[in-house]
């Protein structure tokens, strides 16, 4: 399959609100509230993207589209807003704007009767309609419903037209040169005879500017208009093109007679614009100079009466489309394959986009068959190499070297092609043969190279979203079902990734994530991280796991309401069977109780490894379930491994009182063969109780009740004679329910007994005085 030079131009990306003013802004959306049992709608609009996925919500606060490569911010027209009750039939036609200015200018006001209704927004872009449904959104009295109309999408209504809109440069100058030193002789001059310039869009009218004008707005009767300038400047548009492939044609005349033909191939989508700013003079590889030019004959070759159309061109010719030339197939079920010089199709063959080099006048004969169209993007920033491959059952893939060989991918890791530019489609890689049956489109998905020496050798670099969803879902990183193992050097932050391709998945590679940071995640990053994982140095706005069995380290999760569900919350896992060292949960809130949550916890809900690290430290709010039988912590629920070292917890923490539940600052329970650290700091630590009691008849048992579970440090500071022994236990003074052993003391010298991590019940403090009968002693319990 030969390559196609298809440019596709800039596609007309986002869509934005742009008001008049702040004050506007806060007017239409502060509309007054009405209390007759209606309610009111505000409307924010933009274009999907290309690829189908909604424009950004925050950029869409109006009705006005927007781009930066869009000279015509004022493309939409004929909008009507539409509604039905969700339970009725047909749509209810509510207004028509002739603009985008008049929708701003009058936006709809009337109130709405309180429901749940069904509403569409139509508008004519380009020719094309675009159209969106918002289903069952509920209008209630007294407030105002937000309608986000973000991805209107072409419909099969009406015409399939987009825009084309190109900037075209050839000016030298002594500052910036726009222009190969061997064609000078084509570029701009400030004085008569001028450079001849023309642009002929497919077989239309060619739009010139003659030698003897300096400069000229040039219309012809297809809708096309270029406006060219002195300064060596031209704009081409027109803004009812046909979807599909087609054919630019600038041709330029020296004052001595040579002919200079650059052929643009445009690939346009019903509905949008396609713009670029090119340099015909200074990319001088796409075609040749002659002193003469000839007639290239294209021929339907069918029943039909399509009549040929011919192209005059210099050197070299960029073949067009047939079906972009109006050509159709004798049989509905076929469409154009190549060209030939032969009308039997035995002759040399020619694809939409090659290059042909003329000697002559030359006739080529459309060739048809049954297939699909593959359309390959490089997807790459700021590149626009693409490939077309005539697809039949059976087929392979394309390899990107096969779709894009003048690319220098050395900076980059092909990681397979993706039904979606952002790679959160279906993934394959350029060996598979899928069974496809409709015209697809596929973007090339790249990470950065695999670093091949020092510390960081085997690992890939991903510097955006972009790349780590490449590589998240690539075929080199899959090596078994449901399984990521691949090693990742984030050099950039990660804004956004497509969580669907990895929340479901186990990751058994590494992550060093060198301070930075991975925001915008709308759930858990991994399902499970495998016990030779590891990841590091990472910021993370999101639950990294559900289950970690590797080592999660220096990991910081900050600033997110995180709302657990199942039986495990926790803002790095929900269980730990591995290991977390020195991980921050930092200002977060979580809450196990909207869900019921079994185990909710800062770090995890439930540890049966290790958490360690004296910089490991949860703040912010851990909500546990209301429910019995239930466990809340701000390290951990239930902690059946080890915890040590000395971190920190300072946070707001509730959790369920009721009999078989347990709650702490640090851990809600403890099993039977677990170790917790008594060094943590709890910020929340309180005087549970400071008071002087008197040992009387030898022996006094004092009584404390926790209702949650605590540590405790108990003070003892004698106010008279010696004691002779002091204990903490559970019911009576016997060695086997000492919980802190017996201790001595001398008068007047304090000491302390520190506790385990103690769940809620009744203890006893014991204090024995065996010399004289009564005594005063200080005691002080501090409680975490």
């Amino acid at each position: 399959m030969k390559k196609n030079i298809l440019f596709v131009l800039g596609i007309f990306l986002g869509a934005g609100l742009l008001l008049s003013s702040c004050s506007d802004l806060s007017n239409f959306n502060e509309e007054k509230s009405s209390n007759d049992g209606s309610g009111r709608i505000s409307i924010s609009l933009g274009l999907a993207n290309p690829d189908g996925s909604a424009a950004a919500a925050e950029s869409a606060r109006s009705v006005m589209p927007r781009s930066e490569d869009n000279n015509n911010t004022r493309s939409l027209s004929e909008i009507s807003l539409y509604s039905k009750l969700s339970s009725a039939g047909d749509y209810t036609l509510l207004k028509t704007w002739d603009s985008v200015a008049e929708m701003q200018k009058s936006p709809y006001s009337e109130s709405i009767e309180s429901g749940t209704y069904d509403f569409k927004l139509t508008a004519k872009n380009y020719g094309a309609t675009m159209a969106q449904e918002l289903k069952s959104k509920a209008i209630s009295s007294g407030s105002t419903t937000s309608l986000a109309f973000t991805a209107l999408a072409p419909s099969s209504e009406g015409e399939q037209t987009g825009g084309i809109y190109v900037f075209a440069e050839y000016r030298d100058s002594t500052y910036t040169t726009y222009v190969a030193e061997d064609l000078k002789a084509f570029a701009s001059t400030s004085s008569s005879p001028y450079p001849v310039c023309s642009v002929k869009f497919d077989s239309g009218d060619a739009l010139t500017k003659s030698s003897s004008e300096y400069s000229k707005n040039a219309k012809g009767s297809d809708g096309s208009s270029c406006e060219f300038t002195g300064a060596g400047f031209s704009s081409f548009t027109n803004n009812a093109v046909p979807a599909g492939n087609h054919i630019l044609t600038y041709t330029f005349t020296s004052t001595d007679g040579k002919v200079f033909v650059y052929p643009v191939a445009v690939q346009v989508k019903a509905g949008y614009l396609s713009s670029a700013k090119i340099y015909p003079l200074y990319d001088c590889t796409k075609a040749a100079i002659s002193g003469e030019s000839y007639t290239l004959t294209y021929n339907a070759n069918t029943s039909s009466s399509s009549a040929p159309v011919t192209q005059k061109f210099a050197g070299s010719a960029t073949v067009a489309d047939a079906e972009s030339l109006g050509f159709a197939a004798a049989s509905s079920s076929q469409r154009f394959k190549y060209w030939t010089t032969d009308e039997a199709g035995s002759g040399t063959k020619y694809y939409a986009g090659d290059s042909l080099a003329l000697t002559g006048n030359t006739t080529l004969y459309a060739q048809w068959g049954t297939f699909c169209k593959v359309s390959y993007f490089v997807n790459l920033d700021g590149k626009t190499d693409s490939y077309v491959q005539q697809f039949e059952n059976g087929n392979s893939l394309v390899t990107s070297s096969t779709a894009f060989a003048s690319l220098d991918s050395s900076n980059y890791t092909f990681c397979g092609w993706d039904t979606k530019a952002d790679g959160s489609g279906s993934r394959h890689a350029e060996s598979d043969k899928p069974a496809i049956t409709e015209d697809t489109v596929l973007y090339a998905q790249w990470c950065g190279v695999k670093i091949t020496s020092g510390i960081w050798a085997n690992y890939y670099e991903v510097k955006d979203a972009k790349q780590w969803n490449a590589l998240m879902a690539s075929p080199l990183a899959n090596t078994s079902s449901g399984t990521i193992s691949a090693n990742v050097y984030v050099s950039g932050n990660i804004a956004e990734p497509a969580i669907s391709i990895t929340k479901s998945k186990t990751f058994s590679g590494k992550i060093y994530g060198q301070g930075k940071t991975i925001s915008g995640l709308t759930g858990v990053l991994f399902n499970e991280t495998a016990a030779d994982s590891e990841i590091s140095s990472l910021t993370v706005k999101g639950p990294v796991c559900n289950t970690n069995k590797g080592k999660i380290s220096s990991v910081t999760v900050s600033g997110i309401s995180f709302t657990g569900s199942g039986d495990y919350a926790g803002v790095i896992c929900g269980q730990n069977q591995g290991s977390l060292e020195n991980c921050v949960v930092s200002n977060c809130t979580i809450n196990g109780n909207t869900n019921g949550v079994k185990y909710t916890g800062g770090l995890c809900g439930y540890n049966s490894g290790t958490i360690s690290g004296s910089s490991t430290k949860v703040t912010g709010t851990v909500t546990g379930s209301s429910k019995d039988q239930t466990f809340t912590g701000g390290y951990c629920a239930y902690n059946s491994g080890t915890i040590s070292d000395s971190g920190s917890v300072d946070i707001t923490l509730s959790g369920s009182s009721q009999e078989n539940s347990h709650y702490g600052y640090v851990v809600g329970k403890e099993g039977d063969l677990a170790t917790t650290s008594s060094s943590i700091t709890c910020k929340q630590s309180s005087n549970l109780e400071s008071k002087t009691i008197t040992v009387d008849n030898k022996t006094t048992q004092k009584i404390i009740t926790l209702t949650r579970t605590s540590r405790l440090n108990i003070k003892i500071t004698p106010q008279g004679n010696d004691i002779a022994q002091a204990a903490f236990g559970t019911s009576s003074v016997t060695a086997s329910s000492y919980i802190v052993s017996s201790k001595s003391f001398k008068e007047d010298t304090a000491t302390s007994l520190n506790t385990g991590y103690l769940t809620k019940g009744d203890y006893y403090l014991f204090l024995n005085e065996s010399n004289i009968g009564k005594t005063n002693v200080l005691v002080e319990i501090l409680q975490d």
